[in-house]
């Protein structure tokens, strides 16, 4: 009996390590694959095998190498090693963290929607939107001049120019369409700063300055750029600042807070669609491909001594 178990195992490790299993586990893969790619709706559903196989796929290579140690071109495996990396990382990739939640400007929220379990969860801390900044392409506005009180003229201009008036240069600033206001600053001929305003009545100019502007109309921004100021606070303790936008997301101990989109409900207050997500395998992965490209060069550079 003895015999007969041994055999039977040494007889299960010649197939679970041969290269045919590593190819049909490999495909198993890819088509697991697949359908979480074009439908991510079942990418949960598919997370569980998609682990499993995985764990079987690395086990099965590896004894495929270790069983074939000896007779292993040095080329092959670097090729292993970096097939090995990309399924332990993958592996641990599989327990990622993502996570969804939309902030008001200005709001904190210390819970999210975690998209792995499907349910709100505790972040931990505290993230903070502190404010929603945007920029846009230069837009054409026109401006009303008033004197003493009284409408004097109308002029037709573009934000980031300037134009003159009564012997000072007026530079036209940020128009929010939002609040529907547009900022300026007022300088002298010889270029000193007087004073700051906003059409929607803010002030920062000498007492009795004779000149006032109101935002008559403008035409609708094209949007250049959108991003938020962030804040990570925990007990009242400031952990760490810093703005995201869709391609720059503040990052922190290993997790990636991304913009995703800036709206505003019915009301008009603005709020940011932020995804947090943390995937401690990607450097695994990243090493992988670069280990398994250096075995494809060592392998590829065999090719003139096997044809000479």
């Amino acid at each position: 009996m003895p015999k007969q178990r041994t055999t039977s195992s040494r007889s299960f490790l010649d197939r679970f390590s041969s290269p045919d299993v590593v190819l049909w586990l490999f495909a198993l893969l890819v088509i697991l694959l697949i359908p979480s790619t074009f439908f991510p709706e079942s990418a949960a559903v598919l997370r569980l095998p998609v682990k499993a196989v995985l764990l079987l796929l690395g086990s099965s290579l590896t004894l495929c190498t270790l069983r074939r140690l000896k007779t292993l071109r040095i080329s092959t495996l670097v090729i292993h090693l970096g097939a090995l990396l990309i399924l332990v990382g993958g592996l641990i990739s599989s327990f990622a963290f993502v996570a969804t939640v939309n902030i008001y400007e200005g709001t904190s929220t210390d819970t999210v929607f975690d998209w792995g379990v499907e349910k709100d969860v505790p972040l931990g801390f505290d993230l903070r939107v502190a404010r929603i900044n945007t920029a846009f392409h230069p837009v054409e506005v026109k401006v009303g001049i008033l004197r003493n009180g009284r409408q004097a003229e109308l002029v037709l201009t573009r934000t980031g120019d300037t134009f003159g008036l009564d012997g000072y240069r007026v530079r036209v600033g940020e128009l929010d369409p939002r609040a529907r206001t547009l900022a300026l600053a007022v300088e002298s001929a010889d270029g000193r700063l007087v004073g700051t305003l906003t059409t929607s009545g803010r002030r920062d100019l000498p007492p009795g300055f004779p000149l006032d502007f109101r935002l008559v109309a403008f035409r609708d921004p094209v949007l250049k750029r959108v991003w938020v100021d962030l804040a990570l606070h925990k007990d009242g303790e400031l952990l760490a600042t810093g703005t995201s936008e869709v391609n720059q997301p503040l990052r922190w101990q290993g997790m990636q807070f991304f913009l995703t989109r800036v709206e505003a409900d019915q009301s008009g207050r603005p709020y940011a669609g932020i995804q947090i997500s943390r995937d401690p395998g990607i450097p695994l992965v990243y090493a992988g491909f670069v280990v398994l490209g250096l075995g494809l060069l060592l392998h590829l550079g065999r090719w003139p001594q096997l044809r000479g």
